[in-house]
């Protein structure tokens, strides 16, 4: 089996806890909708308190920190998010301390894509320079996470509250994000640093 040399991460309740998070394209929209029409803050910006959302109720999903920064020693990394204001993403891995381990972040808003189409995980993949068979996604959602990637041709693991559900298309399924470092198999001598 081909070593892994990269792992793509969802962000929204894979790495990143989000109050009253909902997946559907029509929550992203109408999220998208009431950012812009209703919540203007500072310099036009978003202000994630008039969603009921404040930056301390923000926080990682357990184990988020030391998983990305272990793997960062050994693999590229990258984030692929269906969110509808790539601001949101970015300023959440920055002051949740994670952004440092990412060498990219590939956000629906910017693409013009939602999840599962294709051309997301393409992009993240381009951006690392990695190719699918070399690389695993981690996620919460079964089709924008774990089949749409493995029909690519990647790698997948499942993170889920319900562990003895094993859909054929995840590779594994994780109750805890820590166990993906001893899944991944890195090596424990000889460790690659990433390249950049």
């Amino acid at each position: 089996m081909t070593p892994i040399k990269a792992v793509l991460f969802d962000w929204g309740e894979t790495l990143v806890r989000i109050p009253g998070m909902i997946h559907s394209p029509e929550r992203h929209l109408g999220c998208l909708k009431r950012l812009f029409e209703e919540c203007g803050g500072e310099n036009g910006g978003p202000d994630l308190r008039a969603l009921g959302v404040s930056w301390p109720s923000l926080r990682t999903v357990d184990g988020a920190d030391e998983v990305t920064e272990e793997l960062a020693r050994h693999v590229r990394l990258a984030i692929v998010s269906n969110y509808p204001h790539a601001p949101v993403v970015y300023g959440t891995l920055e002051r949740l301390g994670l952004r440092r381990h990412f060498c990219a972040v590939v956000v629906s808003s910017e693409l013009g894509w939602l999840k599962p189409h294709p051309e997301l995980y393409r992009t993240a993949l381009t951006r690392i320079g990695a190719r699918a068979e070399e690389t695993v996604f981690v996620g919460d959602d079964l089709d924008n996470d774990i089949r749409a990637p493995k029909a690519l041709g990647l790698r997948t693991a499942w993170l889920t509250t319900e562990p003895s559900k094993q859909p054929p298309e995840a590779d594994i399924t994780l109750s805890d994000l820590r166990q993906l470092t001893a899944w991944c198999n890195l090596p424990s001598e000889g460790r690659r640093e990433r390249e950049r």
